[in-house]
């Protein structure tokens, strides 16, 4: 008997997959948004900032470009992370950490070097809600159904 032979194959259908493991869909599809959350609201927020601090939209736009560079760079250290410690760890700890660093982006001052160190400490904290921290999950828990699983997350 070859290898591959002796990996059991799953038992369990497409819906009983799906009903079995929906809770897990669900925490990664909010756990994936939460990934856009600064992305998705600092345009309702650019023009308040650009007229109480007098920056640029270039200068506020700025941190978009942080949280690409720190993303790429992230990336790989976050799947070493994952593999690791598991997707669960790393998404409840993300979560949190950006919620605490979403919340630090009160502390912006006039100076647009503490912007964008709020941007790094943001940037950085999430790394554990970014999209493989999520694929991970509902790849490790979808057999069958793991196509329509992740359109549903994504």
């Amino acid at each position: 008997m070859n290898r591959v032979d002796a990996i059991p194959t799953p038992t369990v259908d497409r819906f009983e997959e799906w009903r079995q493991h929906w809770l897990i869909l669900f925490c990664s599809a909010v756990g994936a948004s939460m990934a856009m959350m600064a992305v998705g609201s600092l345009g309702v927020f650019l023009l308040p900032i650009q007229h109480d601090f007098g920056w640029s939209r270039a200068q506020i736009s700025a941190g978009f470009t942080i949280y690409a560079i720190v993303g790429v760079v992230g990336a790989p250290v976050i799947g070493r992370f994952i593999d690791r410690f598991g997707a669960r760890k790393i998404g409840i700890g993300g979560a949190v950490t950006e919620g605490i660093a979403f919340a630090l982006f009160a502390l912006a001052t006039g100076s647009v070097a503490s912007w964008f160190v709020l941007w790094v400490i943001f940037s950085i904290a999430t790394q554990g809600t970014r999209p493989v921290v999520w694929t991970a999950a509902v790849s490790g828990w979808f057999d069958k159904g793991r196509g329509p699983a992740m359109a549903i997350v994504f």
